[in-house]
């Protein structure tokens, strides 16, 4: 290392003690015979020693939220409100079609032998679709049963077990779609 000058990024690193034992040594060692290093060793001690001793500025509790609202940045809502609030959305206009093929098939407008083969097609998806959430309740009750046999001993208990699972597996989901740390 004499030969040539120590980087910055490792003279940085030496400043703050993140280097290994063997490299502090080697900068050390270098640090004695090369007088541009060392002067900048001394440079960067110096402003680490004048940014230590700057007094530290306490926040207010509602930096964060003042500052997000000064750039109109909303809070994220959950990933779970959002799919309740959307879920909303769609049955409020599941009402306003009911209500409007209601009215179709009362006045005579619209027939119901028009929707004979659309109610097929939607009997087959729904039959399919609780075919698939039965199995996957099944699956879940098995594991349960296999992994936690004293809580299924009474039928409250595994209501309560099974409701908790489907929390905390909300929960996960939430955590990833928010990408935060588990």
């Amino acid at each position: 290392m004499s030969s040539e000058h120590v980087r910055d990024e490792l003279l940085q690193m030496y400043v703050d003690s993140r280097l290994d034992a063997t490299e502090s040594a080697a900068v050390r060692q270098h640090l004695l015979t090369c007088r541009v290093c060392s002067s900048a060793h001394f440079s960067l001690t110096q402003l680490d020693r004048g940014l230590r001793s700057l007094p530290t500025e306490r926040l207010a509790s509602d930096f964060s939220s003042r500052v997000m609202t000064k750039l109109s940045i909303a809070p994220r809502s959950p990933f779970l409100f959002k799919a309740i609030e959307n879920m909303a959305y769609v049955f409020g206009l599941m009402i306003v079609l009911g209500i409007m093929l209601t009215a179709f098939v009362l006045t005579g407008a619209v027939s119901m032998e028009q929707f004979a083969e659309s109610r097929t097609v939607v009997n087959s998806f729904t039959d399919s679709m609780s075919l698939h959430l039965r199995s996957a309740i099944d699956a879940l009750t098995l594991t349960l049963e296999t992994y936690l046999p004293f809580v299924f001993r009474h039928s409250s208990m595994k209501v309560a077990a099974m409701a908790t699972v489907v929390i905390g597996m909300l929960a996960l989901i939430d955590r990833i779609v928010r990408r935060r740390v588990l």
